[in-house]
């Protein structure tokens, strides 16, 4: 059975059916394909139109493995990586900040109405 990289595994986290992927092919090719989702392992797309331009194929494939997918819509997919590793140690920051107040500040009790 096939164990994918963490590097697919953020890649398939992060896709969402619109975007662009760039990715590799045999030899080093490099292309670009709108994705439009997954068939069991591998993602599916519609070429862009400098892909048409450069290689001639209009089809949509169903062969891009995520390994080799480099950019998601031009982003770097290992600066995306390191974007959201900062924001989830921003958020954590602040979420045991406010935690911490939290637990630090008197507890208000409800008043009843008789």
């Amino acid at each position: 059975m096939h164990t994918p990289s963490p590097h697919a595994l953020l890649v398939l986290r992060l896709a969402q059916p619109g975007d662009t992927l760039t990715h590799t092919r045999c030899i080093g090719f490099i292309e670009e394909h709108v994705y439009l989702g997954m068939s069991g392992r591998w993602m599916c797309g519609r070429p862009t139109r400098d892909t048409v331009r450069l290689d001639g194929s209009e089809f949509e494939v169903d062969d891009i493995s995520p390994e080799n997918v480099t950019h998601i819509n031009r982003a770097p997919v290992t600066v995306i990586e390191l974007l959201a590793a900062s924001w989830l140690a921003k958020i954590a920051k602040v979420s045991a900040r406010a935690l911490a107040q939290r637990k630090q500040s008197p507890s208000v009790k409800k008043r009843t109405v008789e």
